[in-house]
């Protein structure tokens, strides 16, 4: 309840009910995204629950604003909220995944999510992001890759280092990617 009569939520509620049309919500969202993020380091911060409350509007009001609800939720850290990011992410769509935004997959690790998202159709493309990004997101290919493997996703930890350590495509297999990490790891 405390939330919802936040100045800050009631203005992105406000927002989202009175503009309409897929043009205005688009930019709508990024600009609910960058609002939030400017009170991050002021003394008008959002708490956690103003933040789940933003991004539930977000949520529930069109499924185009999907990719900002996950940017607010992810740089929460939020324990609970970064498992209902897992949720979407799991449920996503490959339609939905291919239109993801570099920002929001560098969120998505910063925030730990690649193990979570093994079973999803944006899984390929986080992993892809971290490796053409991993110097400027200072992403630890091989601690992920020993991550994926705890968790029992062997041949995806495989995979990853495979294309870490600039194997050719043909190599890889589900053989050799089982093999390279008794090798590697």
């Amino acid at each position: 309840a405390t939330s919802e009569r936040n100045p800050w939520v009631m203005l992105a509620s406000l927002l989202l009910t009175r503009c309409q049309g897929s043009e205005v919500t688009l930019d709508l969202g990024q600009q609910i995204v960058t609002m939030v993020r400017s009170l991050f380091n002021t003394k008008h911060k959002l708490p956690v629950q103003c933040i789940r409350h933003t991004a539930q509007l977000l949520l529930q009001h069109q499924p185009s604003l999907l990719q900002p609800a996950l940017k607010l939720m992810c740089e929460s850290g939020d324990e609970q909220l970064l498992q209902l990011t897992l949720g979407q992410i799991n449920d996503m769509s490959a339609e939905t995944a291919s239109s993801c935004d570099a920002e929001l997959l560098s969120l998505l690790l910063d925030a730990g999510l690649l193990v979570g998202s093994v079973s999803s159709t944006l899984y390929p493309l986080l992993s892809a992001h971290m490796l053409s990004h991993q110097q400027e997101g200072g992403w630890d290919v091989e601690r992920a890759a020993a991550e994926l493997m705890a968790a029992g996703h062997r041949p995806e930890a495989g995979s990853l280092l495979l294309a870490h350590r600039g194997a050719h495509q043909a190599q890889f297999t589900f053989n050799s990617a089982l093999a390279v990490l008794k090798q590697w790891l």
